[in-house]
Formats: C-alpha cells, structure tokens, sequence
C-alpha cells in the first residue's frame, strides 16, 4: 500500500513487524489467531497517524481497508433515525474498525475521528485478498467480530432514539 492510497503519513521499518504483531495480540479479536496468522496479518498493515481531531474514515464515503488502533483514542459516530449523530463507542490500542467496508464492500458505516493523536495500523483490499487465500480462516473471525458490533451498534441507536423521545414528552 503506498502513501498515495491512504492520504497519510507512513512508518515502517525492521521493528514493525515485531511491534504489530505484540499489539495484535493484544486484542481481544486477534486473540483466535494462531502465531503464523498473526505474522501474516502484521506483514500486511500499513501505519497511518492521525492528529488529533482528524477523521480516520467519514460515514458514506467508500472503504476499502481494515484499520488497528496501534496509539491513541478514537470515537466512533454514526448517524441516528433523526439525522443526529450518535457516539456508538470509543477505541483505543489493540481495537480494530472498517470491517464492514472491508468483508462487504458497502460505504463506511460511521465516522471514525482521532480523539488524541493516533496511530493506526491499515490493512488494504489488495493485501487482506493475499491474507484469506494463505489464512483462510481469517474472514471467519472477522466475520464473527462484524456480528457481535452489529448488535452493540444497533442497541446504543435504539436507547439514543428512546432517550429523545422521552426528552420530547417530557418537554410537550
């Protein structure tokens, strides 16, 4: 993945590949992975930094890359039944988002802002297509991680509408 593709900055070098694979086996999801699917995964990721206030990934816009927060906060906003937007979550080392765009090829599902400066590890299409015919169970997992988001995504909108609702009765 080249500079030009990602818009960003760009670290490598020898350590990074033994200091992306200590950080994504740090990560709950990245926990399933076997020793030989970590170094995979860790051989394919760019590093991208964000300062603080930037957007890492706009909601709508198209995607192609799976992102690891390697330093940092980020929050994560989508947009509610309302058109308000709703912080669904905050992500911090070792957590990981463009899932969606990534297994499905859909728009970005919410907007991803760097909170403090960041760094994110980037996975690219090209690079995540090489990694699933060598680690083929890799979708799976991810797979597994899209679903259980899904869910939490879906139940933080839905108490964000009630919670307005009950603000308008409240206020009538």
């Amino acid at each position: 993945m080249t500079d030009e593709e990602t818009g960003n900055s760009r670290e490598g070098g020898d350590g990074k590949g033994a200091m992306t694979s200590e950080l994504l086996g740090l990560a709950p999801f990245f926990s399933e992975l076997s020793r030989e699917e970590l170094t995979g995964l860790a051989d394919a990721t760019g590093v991208a930094s964000y300062a603080a206030g930037e957007a890492v990934v706009e909601e709508g816009s198209p995607g192609e890359s799976l992102f690891i927060v390697s330093k940092g906060i980020l929050t994560v906003r989508t947009t509610g039944p309302e058109g308000n937007q709703v912080t669904v979550g905050k992500l911090t080392a070792g957590d990981f988002f463009g899932e969606i765009s990534l297994l499905l090829g859909r728009p970005r599902t919410a907007t991803v802002v760097a909170e403090t400066d960041a760094i994110c590890l980037e996975v690219g299409k090209g690079a995540w297509r090489d990694l699933q015919r060598v680690h083929p169970r890799l979708r799976a997992v991810l797979e597994e991680s899209l679903q259980a988001r899904a869910v939490n995504s879906a139940e933080v909108v839905v108490q964000d509408y009630r919670r307005r609702k009950a603000g308008e009765k409240a206020g009538s």
